[in-house]
């Protein structure tokens, strides 16, 4: 008896669920595109520019709110402080400068490890024990690794300078990576 009646009340649940199922797609539809006629006119869309536009201006902070990218440790503007310097105002010419450094570095890498291979296989073809450094014997070759090495040095000294120069004006840690 039991039985018969948990059937019997489980059929009668899944037929209320079958008959009261959701909306259909069409039925959706239209009643979406019956809403939107209703709509007069669309809702109007804010764009940084009417943010601007009615935002409260203060007098000087146009000027400086174009001109002034981050704060340094003691609350002065990055950009006026690098301008009174000599340093780049911002993150474009932070970046620049230590690229430049970077990329002469490489090159330089690339080139003094040319030649010194070449000083190497000339000593080997020579038959002369050929060392860490090549001889001086005022060849060009020599003197071109000599120059290129002074030239690393400096771009060195320029990339630790730079990296300080940044610190010091408080320049955010990413724009010197």
């Amino acid at each position: 008896m039991k039985l018969v009646i948990g059937s019997v009340v489980a059929g009668v649940l899944v037929a209320g669920v079958a008959v009261s199922s959701a909306q259909s797609l069409a039925d959706v539809a239209r009643t979406e595109e019956a809403r939107r006629q209703k709509i007069a006119k669309p809702s109007k869309v804010y764009t940084d520019e009417d943010v601007q536009k009615y935002a409260p201006v203060t007098p000087g902070a146009q000027a400086s709110a174009t001109t002034v990218t981050s704060l340094d440790a003691n609350g002065k503007p990055i950009g006026q402080q690098a301008l009174a310097e000599g340093l780049p105002a911002d993150e474009a010419g932070w970046r620049a400068r230590l690229q430049n450094a970077r990329d002469g570095m490489d090159r330089n890498k690339l080139l003094l490890g040319a030649l010194e291979q070449q000083a190497r296989t000339a000593a080997k073809s020579a038959g002369t024990p050929a060392g860490d450094e090549p001889a001086d014997d005022g060849s060009t070759r020599a003197a071109e690794i000599k120059r290129l090495k002074a030239e690393m040095d400096t771009f060195r000294a320029t990339l630790s300078n730079a990296e300080e120069d940044a610190r010091k004006a408080g320049v955010p840690p990413g724009w010197v990576r």
